[in-house]
């Protein structure tokens, strides 16, 4: 899996997920969209030890965090989408995959929704 940060013309900065295939890119962690689409959601960015990046979206007034961990990614990138987005309200948090050199947004199993949940916020946390 890797991170892929937009900043789209006319709509919220994105942060995306890319996977290999759109049957794995489907089916993980598609409650989110199926069932709690209208809830608000924020994003914390674990960097550990060796710069590894985890991400965990938690639902806000909810415990249950979900996790993408090791992921691939730029650390300048990251930095700088942080550092240009740091005043944002919302964001758009999707799963994507590419598909003749173009970077689509994947629809859920079953509910064949478009895997797209909107987060009120992003934070960056260093571990050691």
């Amino acid at each position: 899996m890797e991170l892929v940060l937009k900043r789209p013309v006319g709509k919220p900065p994105c942060i995306c997920i890319k996977f290999g295939s759109s049957y794995e890119a489907s089916r993980q962690h598609c409650v989110l969209p199926n069932e709690h689409h209208s809830s608000q959601f924020f994003v914390r960015f674990v960097l550990g030890r060796n710069e590894r990046l985890d991400m965990v979206v938690l639902e806000e007034g909810y415990k249950i965090p979900y996790r993408y961990e090791n992921l691939k990614y730029s650390a300048e990138k990251l930095r700088r989408f942080l550092v240009e987005t740091a005043g944002n309200a919302s964001f758009n948090f999707c799963h994507i995959i590419t598909v003749k050199n173009k970077d689509e947004v994947v629809y859920t199993q079953y509910k064949r929704k478009m895997w797209v949940i909107k987060l009120s916020g992003v934070e960056l946390k260093q571990t050691s």
